[in-house]
């Protein structure tokens, strides 16, 4: 996966979790993320870092913030970042979501690997997920 396609990735995704917001934050939110990528990209660049690696850091930052902007979403439209996130993203579909993309964008970027360390890692994240949500209720 090229470099160019991972950067229209993530912009497929900040598209996708900022429909139905009101059209200055959905904006304001892809611009950030927009301006966060160049940079990323230009320092990268800067200390020789290859396309292909950067391409994979960028995907890796991407799936590592799966969570935390659904529950941006969640928090812009209740006020409480755990309030619709179980609705929209249970913990084995978060899990499932983070796998397909490890198994299917990541391990094509870094030479194959074992499918079987996407699913343990999509898994880990639903964990995790269920874990903070869980503690979200009992405060």
């Amino acid at each position: 996966m090229t470099l160019e396609r991972v950067v229209k990735v993530v912009e497929r995704w900040v598209r996708a979790y900022t429909r139905g917001l009101p059209p200055s934050v959905a904006q304001r939110r892809a611009d950030e993320l927009g301006a966060d990528l160049q940079d990323h990209i230009a320092h990268e660049r800067a200390r020789g870092v290859s396309d292909r690696r950067i391409a994979l850091s960028i995907l890796s930052r991407m799936v590592r913030g799966l969570a935390a902007d659904t529950a941006w979403r969640a928090e812009l439209l209740t006020g409480d970042p755990m309030e619709r996130v179980p609705a929209a993203l249970p913990p084995l579909g978060l899990g499932l979501l983070v796998a397909a993309v490890i198994t299917v964008g990541v391990m094509p970027l870094v030479g194959g690997g074992a499918p079987i360390a996407g699913v343990v890692v999509g898994l880990a994240a639903g964990l995790i997920y269920a874990r903070r949500r869980r503690a979200s209720k009992e405060t």
